[in-house]
């Protein structure tokens, strides 16, 4: 860690800052392999990530994988306050992370001893799969990440142009499940479609561990919070120098005036693929 980022450890800019607490892992998790090993194939996005900045992100992923248990957060909405802070790159790393964190506990669990992992989980065996959505139809960019093509996709399943398995995509080398946005549109569709969208996320819950959902900026796009409410918890994504901390506060402030429930900030601190965090407490 860089001592820039050291210094700013040490300010306490904002009064109550977000809390995103590390957290020892559930003890079905310790025996758990690594998530990438040396000789698995995996996404051309995680391949470029130096390993500090992989463990920053299992760090946080653990912390994700505690509330699942405890506060049955099921669908993560990923956003920022404005544009160009990383929301789409934490997304895809965390997600397609979350999905190999996944396959590789279930398969060695399974291969153990498949009733005593399953019935200890309380969970069945096709409750594994991981799906991100970029609901950010305006600015979409999770499908140039990710390596597939744009549409079909969400919009077109609002618009009842394609069904819901028509737009759902597989990521190479990861057991990761994928909705892109579809062709880009400036009709405000999550408006129209709320409810829509709510009977669909209802719809998937009970065949899927997580749905990480890449929400648009809230202060730029009223969506934002609108997607935000079909959340069951939402992660602020702040660039150390690219953000305002008013900003910060006012996106903060919009959350939780519509009763959103707030799991965390992750502070990114570079341009380039999030390489230091800072994790600031409540």
């Amino acid at each position: 860690m860089n001592s820039s980022i050291k210094n700013r450890r040490a300010i306490h800019v904002v009064p109550q800052p977000l809390a995103f607490p590390i957290a020892r892992q559930h003890d079905y998790y310790e025996e758990a392999p690594q998530i990438l090993g040396k000789t698995a194939k995996v996404p051309q996005l995680l391949k470029e990530l130096p390993d500090g900045v992989i463990y920053d992100f299992q760090r946080i992923l653990e912390n994700i994988l505690s509330l699942r248990q405890t506060k049955k957060s099921q669908i993560i909405g990923i956003t920022s306050a404005n544009s160009h802070e990383g929301t789409s790159t934490v997304a895809a790393i965390l997600s397609l992370l979350a999905a190999a964190r996944q396959h590789s506990y279930f398969r060695v669990m399974k291969n153990r001893d498949e009733n005593r992992a399953f019935s200890k989980l309380k969970v069945k065996i096709h409750i594994q799969n991981i799906l991100l959505i970029d609901a950010q139809l305006k600015n979409p960019t999770l499908h140039k990440l990710l390596g597939v093509d744009l549409h079909p996709g969400l919009n077109d399943v609002l618009e009842s142009k394609v069904i819901l398995k028509d737009s759902v995509r597989s990521i190479a080398n990861s057991q990761l499940k994928f909705i892109p946005t579809g062709n880009p549109t400036d009709a405000p569709l999550f408006h129209l479609y709320f409810d829509d969208l709510e009977r669909l996320l209802k719809r998937m819950r009970p065949y899927l561990h997580f749905i990480f959902v890449d929400i648009p900026p809230l202060l730029e796009y009223a969506e934002g919070i609108t997607l935000s409410k079909l959340c069951d918890g939402i992660i602020l994504i702040i660039k150390s120098t690219h953000t305002r901390w008013e900003a910060v506060r006012e996106a903060k402030n919009l959350l939780e005036k519509a009763h959103i429930n707030i799991l965390g900030t992750v502070l990114n601190a570079k341009k380039s693929y999030v390489p230091n965090w800072l994790v600031h407490r409540l």
